[in-house]
């Protein structure tokens, strides 16, 4: 993984924890959190695509759209089954790590972790749609 795509991952992770956190951005803009899971979801595609480099151009576009996506979706996945364990486990605590922890990383209902991986897919399917066409345009000339 390029170095690029890694300082993105980490600036999407601390604009939806801590700016958003000390201003309450998610009590005052209307499903903040979708948008942060699309620009996650575009972020995590862009750094496995990245992470194909030296073999994107044996691949064809659908073979890459597939890996982006289905890469994307399986993070996409785990993170939610973390959250979901988080609450069962991390819930009101006497810990302040645990306490810590819970406060930044814990999920909603079904819908609302449903909407989230929807937005980290839509957001996965924006790059690498948009990655093969730059890619076609490329090879064209």
């Amino acid at each position: 993984m390029k170095l690029n795509s890694l300082w993105a991952v980490l600036l999407i992770l601390f604009i939806g924890i801590y700016p958003s956190e000390k201003f309450e951005w998610y009590a005052h803009v209307h499903n903040l959190d979708k948008v942060m899971h699309f620009l996650g979801g575009f972020v995590i595609a862009w750094s496995i695509w990245q992470l194909f480099e030296w073999e994107r151009r044996q691949f064809s576009g659908f073979t890459i759209f597939i890996l982006v996506v289905g890469g994307t979706a399986i993070i996409g996945i785990v993170w939610e089954i973390a959250e979901y364990f988080s609450n069962i486990y991390l819930g009101p605590s006497s810990s302040p790590v645990k306490q810590l922890i819970y406060h930044y990383f814990h999920g909603g209902d079904l819908t609302d972790t449903l909407g989230d991986l929807f937005s980290d897919l839509i957001g996965a399917v924006a790059f690498a749609v948009g990655s093969i066409v730059t890619r076609r345009r490329t090879v064209k000339r």
